[in-house]
């Protein structure tokens, strides 16, 4: 009886496992379906072979193959997309074979809280991670119902592999052969097949187990901010850089473990569709600690997938009062009107969640809302040669080309260095210079190149909104805390800011816009 039930236990593991790879297939398929057409024949091969690789465990031959196809096509989201995302994956798999087997704390005391679907847990079995925002991902758009869709052939490809899924028995070898030794003819050949591919996944665990996590987190956090220095359009990036960097504190660390269970067993519930039975659980999680950030999040979730709206805007409204600091609840209030055709709720809702953190899906999701409402929309983004300066290091990762733009910029290092801290704001009793570094070598930049570079910047700053287009247009991850100070002491700044955004065509910006030789976007 103890052997079937830890076969059977196995069998549940390989399931739910699977579904994790099919996560990642489908983030994969996602970026795939917008830029397929461009992508030639021959690396769409080069990809299937990547993801044979990784699925074999063969962890840096795939990574290497994506990482070539990033150098070769560095302006195409679709690669960049697809490294971090595999990478992400890969880190998962680290610190499932970390637990499994049985490194100390001591050495995994520094790995990310996995907190991406609203909770932390030590389980080997860890729940999947939001994907880039789409209302069907939310819950959020009753046209999208499940239906069953034949996989493409790279997703046949990538699935036919067996990702590891083992967990850790108790029983001996010896015990394991005197039970199989014991079971009916029929069945031994399955199981002899079953303990088979443990071992080849034991040997794997080993592999991934001598990965450093660290090192390798790196790696994927320094392609993630690659990606988003160079593309506005790579959302997973973005969100990634978000949840490891910013958001590394569980919201919900003091619920008490009664709640903690019910809300796990919930989630559950809720990913298996038994929408009734993880609403009635999330209530009661709630009752016993009401301010549960996450348990109101799918709360919320769970009262529009029935059909009571007013309800799901009253557990979201109550999650942005909960913590204002982080940007989700933000997102489903936005999701939830752009569902129900309020448009300009929607967009008001978004430019809210921003304020928190410019995620990139966030302003692709400004821009729908606003072309609903019958304007065009463009939010002047601009890719960076090189880094944010910081006062970190003494070096440039990317130096830029002598007498270029973006050299100028570099150029005032030397003063950045001397004159603000850390975090990239002034230093005390220097009070003749801009409060920000990112801003006064903004400024020293436009400066000092012809009137025909950054026409758009140039104009704000003629407007006095130069730090708004420089910390939420052209945010990147490295200014964060210059973003975070200049938000939380202007917000009304930074809501007038996305008036102009959003209104940029207008007649009465006509004359600003011929001053600096910008057009309409309908011209």
């Amino acid at each position: 009886m103890l052997f079937c039930e830890q076969f059977f236990t196995v069998k549940l593991m390989k399931h739910l496992l699977l579904y994790t790879l099919l996560f990642l297939i489908s983030n994969l398929g996602f970026a795939q379906k917008v830029v397929d057409p461009k992508i030639p024949d021959s690396e769409k091969r080069r990809v299937i072979r990547a993801k044979k690789l990784l699925n074999n465990f063969k962890i840096y031959e795939g990574e290497r193959i994506l990482k070539d196809l990033v150098k070769e096509h560095p302006n195409d989201a679709y690669y960049h997309e697809a490294l971090v995302q595999v990478q992400r994956q890969v880190l998962r798999d680290i610190k499932k074979a970390y637990i499994l087997e049985g490194i100390p704390t001591s050495k995994t005391a520094n790995i990310e809280q996995d907190t991406t679907d609203g909770f932390e847990t030590n389980d080997t079995l860890q729940y999947i991670s939001k994907k880039p925002a789409t209302l069907s991902d939310f819950g959020l758009n009753r046209d999208n119902e499940p239906s069953n869709k034949k996989s493409s052939k790279i997703e046949k490809d990538f699935s036919s592999q067996t990702p590891f899924d083992i967990e850790e028995e108790n029983d001996t070898s010896s015990n394991k052969s005197n039970l199989l030794e014991n079971e009916p003819n029929g069945d031994s050949k399955e199981l002899k097949r079953a303990f088979k591919d443990l071992r080849g996944e034991a040997e794997t665990l080993e592999s991934l187990a001598i990965i450093p996590y660290e090192t390798y987190q790196y790696d994927f956090l320094q392609n993630c901010r690659k990606a988003t220095r160079q593309l506005n359009i790579v959302d997973s990036a973005s969100y990634y850089l978000r949840t490891f960097l910013i958001d590394t504190i569980n919201t919900d660390l003091f619920a008490p473990d009664e709640a903690l269970d019910l809300y796990h067993e919930a989630l559950v519930e809720f990913h298996a569709r038994n929408v009734p039975l993880a609403t009635s659980l999330l209530q009661k999680t709630i009752e016993i600690y009401p301010p549960f950030y996450n348990a109101h999040i799918y709360l919320g979730n769970c009262y529009f997938l029935l059909n009571n709206d007013t309800a799901a805007i009253k557990e979201f409204q109550t999650a942005t009062y909960i913590n204002p600091n982080l940007p989700d609840a933000f997102e489903k209030l936005a999701l939830y009107n752009y569902s129900v055709g309020n448009y300009t709720e929607a967009a008001s809702h978004i430019i809210e969640a921003i304020m928190v953190y410019p995620e990139h899906q966030f302003f692709a999701f400004l821009k729908r809302s606003v072309n609903k409402s019958g304007t065009q929309f463009d939010n002047q983004w601009i890719s960076r040669e090189v880094f944010p300066i910081s006062t970190i290091y003494n070096f440039e990762e990317i130096v830029a080309e002598k007498k270029t733009p973006w050299w100028h910029y570099q150029e005032t290092k030397a003063d950045v260095f001397n004159k603000y801290d850390s975090l990239g704001i002034r230093k005390p009793n220097e009070k003749s210079i801009e409060k920000y570094a990112e801003i006064y070598s903004w400024k020293k930049m436009l400066n000092k190149t012809d009137k025909e570079y950054f026409p758009f910047a140039r104009a704000m700053q003629k407007m006095g909104y130069l730090e708004c287009y420089v910390f939420i247009t052209l945010f990147h991850h490295d200014i964060y805390s210059q973003f975070k100070d200049y938000v939380e002491k202007n917000p009304e700044k930074v809501k007038e800011y996305f008036y102009i955004l959003i209104n940029w065509n207008d007649k009465k910006f006509d004359k600003i816009r011929e001053k600096f030789g910008m057009k309409k976007e309908t011209e």
